[in-house]
């Protein structure tokens, strides 16, 4: 493979970037996998339709490729509070504070 200089308009050598950090799409393609089947295992969703084996596969590769996890990924999981609104150009302030008072008196209860 051909690497190749480049130089800044001062004449020194800029600074390569960082290696990519594997993905779960690579781990996919490394595995033999689907992009799913790497999801499902990586987020320890235990299901039947992964087999023990592939699952097995999925971490080595994982592993292998040195697959760090996206902190920032991981925090917006947790803090998701789970509100759900709509926005009109004129009535957006209403409809948001509508469903949450709908949510909240129990008349929406599982179904936000």
């Amino acid at each position: 493979m051909a690497t190749s200089t480049t130089r800044t308009t001062r004449g020194k050598r800029a600074a390569r970037p960082a290696p990519a950090r594997p993905t779960q799409k690579d781990i996919a393609l490394a595995a033999g996998v689907s992009q799913a089947a790497v999801s499902l295992v990586l987020n320890k969703t235990e299901t039947p339709s992964v087999p023990p084996a592939t699952r097995t596969r999925i971490l080595q590769v994982a592993q292998e490729l040195g697959y760090q996890p996206r902190s920032s990924g991981a925090h917006a999981a947790q803090c998701a509070d789970h509100d759900a609104g709509l926005r009109h150009p004129r009535h957006h302030q209403s409809v948001l504070s509508g469903s949450r008072a709908w949510a909240a008196d129990g008349r929406g209860a599982g179904r936000l």
